[in-house]
């Protein structure tokens, strides 16, 4: 299989141990693309504080954790990655995090894709004109964009390439509403059948008019947000719902 290594920073605001306390109940991902608490290289506290405060005016100088990563070439099937995307924008969701940039390059071939967030409280390109030049993309959080980029966000490479990203890889990413419509009507269904005990993945094959890749892509997603666990019991896959109040479509990118 080919080789793919994937690597980035996300620099940090004001709240290095909460969002530290986040990335560590990651864990472990078992399900591809995976995304793993040990992947992170998380710093030492003691670099940025004394004493519970920062040791800095907030400038250049803010705290930063980087991010390594190796996996397969399947990485770059449009499916993959954007269950990729969705898994690390609910990490920066949940983190105090001004920039984030994250390189995925094969080792074999020129095959590559760029990502770049910032967060939209302490955005550097904030005006239309600047968006525009600079080919960002701005959501009720964060700019976007892809592309090679400078950490702060300044494109390095023809637009035009760029532009191709944006063709074959539409953004924001996210599960269509009809799927997710299907997927939560069937869910719920399911959940009162087996009431408290773990779903058959067969169960959820069955059915229902979700192609089989979204339905993995979803249930690996609520996996990775820890709304749902898969489990193997007696010899059987299983979904168990740990937080049923989370199981509602308005919270899925939350």
């Amino acid at each position: 299989m080919e080789m793919v290594v994937i690597y980035g920073a996300i620099t940090l605001h004001e709240n290095y141990l909460g969002s530290v306390e986040f990335i560590k109940s990651l864990g472990k991902d078992p399900m591809f693309p995976a995304i793993s608490t040990l992947d992170f290289g998380l710093g030492d506290y003691d670099d940025y504080h004394y004493e519970g405060k920062l040791t800095y005016d907030y400038t250049w100088d803010n705290m930063i954790i980087s991010y390594s990563n190796s996996t397969g070439a399947a990485i770059f099937d449009e499916r993959n990655l954007r269950l990729y995307i969705l898994k690390m924008e609910h990490i920066l969701r949940n983190i105090d995090f001004v920039q984030a940039i994250i390189h995925i390059q094969s080792v074999e071939s020129s095959e590559n894709a760029n990502l770049f967030w910032e967060k939209k409280q302490h955005r550097y390109f904030d005006k239309p004109d600047e968006l525009k030049n600079e080919l960002l993309i701005e959501t009720d959080e964060w700019n976007f964009g892809f592309g090679r980029r400078s950490l702060p966000g300044y494109l390095e490479e023809p637009t035009d390439k760029i532009r191709h990203s944006l063709e074959a890889h539409p953004y924001p990413v996210l599960f269509s509403r009809e799927i997710r419509q299907v997927f939560y009507n069937h869910i719920k269904e399911l959940m009162r059948e087996y009431e408290t005990k773990g779903i058959p993945r067969t169960a959820f094959e069955k059915e229902t008019r979700l192609p089989a890749f979204e339905l993995r892509n979803i249930i690996n997603y609520l996996q990775f947000k820890k709304t749902v666990i898969i489990e193997i019991e007696e010899d059987l896959e299983v979904v168990r719902v740990i937080k049923p109040d989370l199981l509602k479509m308005d919270c899925l990118y939350r």
